[in-house]
């Protein structure tokens, strides 16, 4: 994310947005979700 961030206005120290890009890349990215590949715990 931060190396994204470079090219835009938002580069004046820590970049915290959740995705430096456009919302439909990161529903691109995200729309498939596998559960498997990561440790869950229940709360």
């Amino acid at each position: 994310m931060q190396t994204e961030s470079q090219r835009t206005v938002c580069n004046s120290g820590g970049n915290t947005a959740a995705w430096p890009g456009f919302t439909f890349a990161y529903r691109l990215k995200t729309r498939r979700f596998n559960l498997a590949k990561y440790t869950t715990d229940h709360a």
